[in-house]
């Protein structure tokens, strides 16, 4: 089945603004529960430093496998640690998190480079 140009354009407009929508709401939560809880801040920054270690450790020529494994040990500890000060402050788990309509495709209307069935049945419903 075919599908209008005019109707995947709109479609992917409104896809494009659902899923901003999201992650700007996660954004703002998220900046909230920093400023109500530094260590949360503390610990999401450390999390944040990880990417960038292992990013430093490829290029610094160490043992790179051990490089990555003391950062995957570190990256699930403070994941952990996260987990745990939320449950402790009865926060939700996925707090500061973009909700999506759509958790396959987070709202992009595609994954893995094909069109998820959620856009596709968008198109449908748009179509008749």
């Amino acid at each position: 089945m075919g599908f209008s140009k005019k109707n995947y354009v709109k479609i992917s407009d409104e896809y494009r603004a659902r899923r901003a929508s999201a992650e700007t709401a996660a954004a703002v939560e998220l900046a909230a529960l920093h400023a109500k809880y530094p260590k949360l801040a503390e610990i999401d920054a450390l999390l944040s430093g990880s990417g960038l270690e292992a990013v430093a450790a490829a290029l610094d020529g160490k043992d790179v496998e051990q490089s990555f494994a003391e950062l995957e040990k570190k990256s699930l500890a403070l994941q952990k640690e996260r987990a745990e000060f939320l449950s402790d402050m009865g926060i939700a788990p996925d707090a500061g998190e973009p909700k999506y309509s759509c958790p396959v495709c987070r709202d992009s209307g595609f994954v893995d480079g094909k069109m998820c069935e959620c856009f596709r049945r968008r198109l449908i419903d748009e179509t008749f």
